[in-house]
């Protein structure tokens, strides 16, 4: 079992009919015979995170369309948490990780929404996806510069195993790709 993220971009409001319940048995007859265009599926955004919409961006909970465009593999809940942990010490500056990041809450650092936003169910939507987008692109070479320190052991508080280092990169570039992709009218989901 593992984290999943998926990406979606064109989001708009969507009416199910009235009383039916996403992914029910009766949902599952009446989306056969819809009327949604074959490049849109139906996303139910119901969890926006623990601070809520300001904070996640700009769709409340409901049901929506939106394009599929992207997914990966986070990895497993620990796999997760430790990259968000290697994140927080070279892309925001907390020797401590996350667990040093958390008790910053609310503080403006880079990565903030999604150092702070739970492993679990839940989504960040635009334009807080768009910021983070951000800090990814104009971060990008000064955390790969940590990176490499850390690897090589010159870094003089993070050190990284050739395959922490390696991950951490790999899923730097699915985050990066998801948040850029999701930074004008989508949202990013964690399932």
């Amino acid at each position: 079992m593992g984290l999943d993220i998926s990406v979606y971009t064109r989001l708009q409001p969507f009416d199910l009919p009235e009383g039916m319940e996403p992914w029910s048995d009766e949902y599952y007859d009446w989306e056969v015979d819809a009327d949604i265009p074959d490049d849109m599926s139906v996303v139910s955004l119901y969890q926006p995170g623990y601070w809520g919409k300001e904070r996640y961006g700009n769709y409340p909970p409901g049901t929506y369309l939106g394009e599929n465009v992207d997914g990966f593999r986070a990895g497993s809940y620990s796999g997760y948490g430790e990259w968000r942990n290697t994140l927080a010490k070279v892309g925001a500056s907390f020797p401590g990780g996350s667990h040093e990041a958390w008790d910053n809450e609310g503080g403006d650092y880079p990565f903030e929404e999604l150092i702070n936003f739970s492993d679990a169910e839940g989504y960040i939507g635009a334009p807080v996806t768009a910021k983070l987008c951000e800090d990814f692109v104009n971060l990008e070479e000064d955390v790969k510069d940590i990176v490499d320190k850390a690897w090589l052991k010159i870094h003089p508080t993070i050190e990284l195993t050739g395959d922490e280092k390696d991950w951490f990169l790999y899923k730097w570039n699915d985050w990066k790709s998801a948040m850029c992709t999701a930074s004008q009218d989508g949202v990013v989901m964690w399932h």
